[in-house]
């Protein structure tokens, strides 16, 4: 290969939209911001239905699941959004950034 193929090889792989196996029925579509590569979307709640359904969570070891599993996972550039709606949202954001080891900001 040579290097110009190889460079061009290299960002078309930098710029790939990144998947979760086992979870293709969540997906509700794709998004970008301008400039940006396409970002797969996914619903949280057709997630936690999923893993109830194949794995027979409960709901709560379903939300544990993903929290630890999906929602603080970082993949790269290409690493999906997972969406929720609903009065449940921010708490499940709280959630998540509590048990993250890497978010550094203290509540007063």
């Amino acid at each position: 290969m040579s290097k110009s193929n190889q460079s061009e090889e290299e960002s078309i792989n930098d710029d790939q939209c990144l998947l979760m196996n086992g979870f293709n029925e969540a997906i509700i579509g794709f998004g970008s911001q301008a400039g940006a590569q396409s970002l797969a979307i996914y619903s949280y709640d057709k997630m936690l239905d999923i893993c109830m359904r194949d794995n027979d969570f409960t709901v709560e070891d379903a939300n544990e699941f993903l929290a630890f599993n999906a929602l603080t996972a970082y993949m790269g550039k290409g690493t999906p959004i997972i969406m929720t709606t609903g009065p449940e949202a921010l708490e499940l954001l709280v959630d998540v950034n509590e048990s993250d080891p890497e978010n550094t900001e203290t509540s007063s």
